[in-house]
């Protein structure tokens, strides 16, 4: 019932100094706020394990992932199915975002479907990373709310 806190921005977005906002008591259309509370703690699936990913999704939603290398074609990714360069190096670090769901291409290949914070990423910050690339199935977690 409340807008998110930060603008949408390019990468990088963030600005060192931004004050966190207080818990607020009310929606901002004045309702009252109700608190939603955990079914489960916070748990993953075995790494590697795309199908236990999948699941999660289908029964409970999207999921958040943290992987990497992120290499620098990560950050100017449009369309198609991401893959991480075979030759990358060392890769620019982590990054965090969540998978929604998943597909197929018509040549077969499995992708997430991944939303990021970046709005200059994919289409409007939602795009297309191949299953197995960068550690993604190796960082996810999750919660039953």
């Amino acid at each position: 019932c409340l807008p998110y806190e930060f603008e949408p921005c390019d990468h990088p977005c963030m600005v060192p100094g931004t004050p966190v906002q207080s818990c607020p008591a009310t929606c901002a259309d004045g309702s009252k706020l109700e608190l939603v509370y955990p079914k489960s703690n916070a748990y993953t699936c075995p790494e590697g394990d795309i199908a236990c990913v999948a699941k999660e999704i289908q029964e409970h939603g999207s999921v958040g992932v943290t992987f990497g290398p992120v290499y620098e074609d990560f950050y100017s990714h449009k369309s198609g199915v991401y893959h991480a360069p075979k030759d990358g190096g060392d890769g620019l670090g982590m990054h965090a975002t969540k998978l929604i769901g998943w597909g197929k291409t018509d040549e077969g290949e499995w992708y997430w479907i991944m939303v990021n914070s970046w709005r200059n990423w994919g289409d409007d910050g939602v795009g297309f990373v191949g299953m197995g690339e960068m550690q993604i199935e190796s960082g996810i977690a999750a919660i039953e709310m």
